[in-house]
């Protein structure tokens, strides 16, 4: 914990894109989740109906899955963003701090590394 601790302290102000990232994700998922839900709705619908289908009613239930797959794609790429900007920006905090620890070296330690 210790170590995780230490690690997080390099996100810096890349704290927003690491805490977006999987909320975005999240959503993402539920999207996906809401599709299949929708989809079964719609065939139960459909099958109660006993052969008089309304298709104002299809529309809707097809432009709903359309704005939920759309939305799922928007949340994917906008996690992806934010993950690779938090990841970036944790790993040039990381390199900074690296190298300016191995600047208070002496010449003696250097050497022996």
């Amino acid at each position: 914990m210790k170590v995780f601790k230490k690690l997080a302290s390099y996100v810096g102000r890349y704290k927003k894109n690491a805490i977006l990232s999987p909320i975005l994700v999240m959503l993402e998922v539920i999207m996906e989740c809401a599709i299949p839900a929708i989809a079964g709705t719609l065939i139960n619908e459909l099958s109660t109906t006993e052969g008089k289908i309304d298709l104002a009613r299809v529309a809707i239930y097809c432009s709903v899955l359309i704005c939920c797959a759309l939305l799922s794609l928007m949340f994917g790429a906008l996690a992806g963003i934010q993950c690779s900007k938090a990841s970036c920006g944790f790993d040039k905090n990381l390199r900074t701090a690296l190298y300016n620890k191995s600047q208070d070296f002496s010449f003696e330690n250097i050497d022996k590394f």
